[in-house]
């Protein structure tokens, strides 16, 4: 932390001279002397001169205006030309933090919430953004989801529930329209694979659930969804496989006996014959 009193934490009986000298060595100097004297040593994160003296760190233009205008005392020592690296004193004036706030609002250089956010979202937006193109290793993708695991209270998720209300229904919905790929379902089903809902959720999207009622197509395209998820071999109770199917055609095809053929995979002779008129297996083959 830099010492703004420093007239308190120096000897009474200080040597301004070795101050002053220790000081002006580490200045550029411009011929034009009402132009900004820049530090040309080190600077703080803000650009900010510093200098330790007597193992303790101050800021160069503080010691500026002790040497050339005075003791600051608490105040702090503002600039006029906003150049954190100038310590012209003629450039240098005391004021308290309400009118160094001031004086950055008059100039235009405070920007309100809004402004900050729309700067920002600039800067970042794109390629303007540092990690634009570039991946997480894996170790650190562990590590932020280790961060990010956060057990919401109960208060906490009705807030959020409230904040949400309406944003994220239909049209208003980020992904409204917008197709899913495979591989992005693959994935969604893994990462829900082996979760089960709690009693109280399942209570409650069977009550948000009541009174509601399928639309005709959407019917339609559950009853398919159905018919594809069980039939041929996805149904749990098939002896046979598409290949055995195939042959089965083959050899019907040859006009061999329907026993022989059943009694060869094992099956009844109904089955065969089903096979035969495309009562099964009519979507898989």
């Amino acid at each position: 932390m830099y010492k703004y009193g420093i007239e308190r934490n120096l000897n009474v009986d200080i040597n301004y001279n070795r101050i002053y000298n220790f000081f002006i060595d580490r200045v550029n100097m411009p011929h034009d002397l009402t132009l900004c004297w820049e530090w040309k040593n080190k600077g703080d994160k803000n650009n900010y001169g510093i200098l330790k003296f007597n193992k303790r760190t101050y800021r160069a233009h503080r010691i500026s205006y002790l040497l050339f205008k005075g003791v600051p005392g608490e105040l702090l020592v503002c600039h006029k030309c906003d150049n954190p690296k100038c310590v012209n004193p003629d450039h240098l004036f005391l004021g308290t933090p309400e009118d160094n706030l001031k004086d950055a609002s008059a100039k235009g250089r405070l920007l309100n919430s809004e402004e900050r956010k729309k700067a920002r979202s600039k800067l970042y937006f794109g390629k303007g953004n540092p990690f634009y193109g570039k991946k997480h290793t894996e170790e650190t993708k562990a590590i932020l989801a280790i961060k990010c695991k956060r057990i919401f209270s109960e208060e906490e998720r009705k807030k959020a529930s409230e904040r949400m209300k309406g944003k994220r229904h239909g049209k208003n919905h980020p992904l409204f329209g917008k197709p899913v790929s495979q591989e992005t379902r693959n994935k969604i089903s893994l990462a829900g694979r082996g979760r089960k809902h709690t009693e109280k959720t399942k209570k409650l999207i069977s009550e948000s659930n009541i009174g509601k009622k399928h639309s005709e197509e959407a019917k339609l395209k559950m009853s398919q969804a159905g018919q594809m998820k069980h039939n041929g071999e996805k149904n749990g109770r098939s002896k046979l496989k598409i290949e055995d199917v195939i042959k089965i055609r083959e050899a019907i095809k040859t006009e061999a006996k329907l026993n022989n053929i059943a009694h060869l995979y094992n099956v009844s002779k109904s089955t065969i014959k089903n096979i035969k008129n495309n009562k099964t297996w009519r979507y898989d083959v």
